[in-house]
């Protein structure tokens, strides 16, 4: 079962299918606020009390993770999101940083991880659904190439 848990709120369940881009489509409309009244950082709509001290924001911690660790991750079955970054470190600030955007209300939910691919690893990806040469021409194109992943992955592990 896939519960969101946010402060001041009720509990929330998904009831879908338990598919990375079912779930996504869930987190992500609760990542953007969509469905609240919460602002982009996150106050009510009124704003804030005048006196009041505004919260420390915590840095959103992702996990640098190679893609043997991946490996080993998918093949013990937990539950983790990871960002696949095709592309040097310099190159794809950006995208860590869209990241860390899309995934913020997610830390402490599940395992955040940021996993750096190389040209000789896109290949490997085709495990996981993703396109090697779609994130190869994008990375191209762009600079750098960024895919969410949801494991478990596979029909075998539904």
């Amino acid at each position: 079962a896939v519960v969101l848990l946010k402060k001041g709120a009720e509990p929330e369940q998904y009831v879908g299918i338990l598919k990375a881009p079912q779930l996504l489509a869930w987190f992500s409309r609760h990542a953007t606020g969509v469905e609240g009244s919460a602002g982009a950082d996150g106050d009510s709509a009124g704003g804030s009390k005048a006196g009041s001290k505004a919260p420390v924001k915590k840095p959103v911690e992702i996990v640098n993770a190679n893609m043997e660790e991946l490996a080993a991750l998918d093949d013990k079955e937990a539950m983790a999101l990871v960002g696949l970054l095709a592309s040097d470190v310099e190159k794809c600030a950006s995208k860590v940083e869209e990241l860390r955007g899309a995934v913020k209300d997610l830390q402490g939910m599940l395992p955040l991880l940021q996993v750096h691919v190389t040209p000789e690893d896109l290949p490997t990806l085709e495990r996981y659904g993703v396109s090697a040469s779609d994130m190869e021409a994008e990375s191209k194109a762009e600079g750098c190439s960024l895919r969410l992943l949801l494991l478990p992955f596979g029909s075998d592990k539904a």
